[in-house]
């Protein structure tokens, strides 16, 4: 009698554990198309972000020269600018501009050298979109004041 009780409480507890399965299998489906899903995700992120680094790398490559000669631009202008503004009248003569341009122009140089690559990677990095305007430079820079 004794063997019958304990067969009885096997066979209720088997089948309360199969009942509390069988509850909890959408739940795990649930979990396991979650799981499937997340991958999927999971490489569309590594394709965007792979891309993102294949932009940034080359615009930072790309971006460099075309800031460098923007830079160079700019800095040779307002460099010209500000040495001539304190020996010209207020009509604009522009005859000091050009030796002042040429004096300028190695400071200009070096300035441009060293600051095009930050530029570079700031708009490599910062860009919203991979193989981008903003990421390769082509708009209009900050002015240097």
């Amino acid at each position: 009698m004794h063997l019958t009780t304990i067969n009885k409480k096997l066979i209720l507890l088997i089948a309360t554990n199969l009942l509390f399965i069988n509850l909890l299998s959408p739940v795990l489906a649930q979990t396991a198309t979650k799981s499937i899903q997340s991958k999927k995700i999971h490489k569309l992120h590594l394709l965007r972000l792979s891309g993102s680094v294949a932009g940034c790398c080359a615009g930072f490559v790309v971006g460099t020269p075309i800031c460098f000669v923007k830079i160079l631009a700019n800095e040779t202008d307002y460099g010209a600018h500000a040495i001539t503004d304190g020996f010209t009248d207020d009509n604009g003569s522009k005859l000091l501009l050009v030796p002042a341009t040429i004096m300028w122009l190695p400071a200009a140089t070096l300035t441009s050298l060293l600051e095009a690559p930050c530029y570079s990677l700031k708009h490599a990095v910062s860009a919203d979109k991979p193989f981008s305007k903003e990421q390769f430079s082509l708009y209009e820079l900050e002015s240097p004041t």
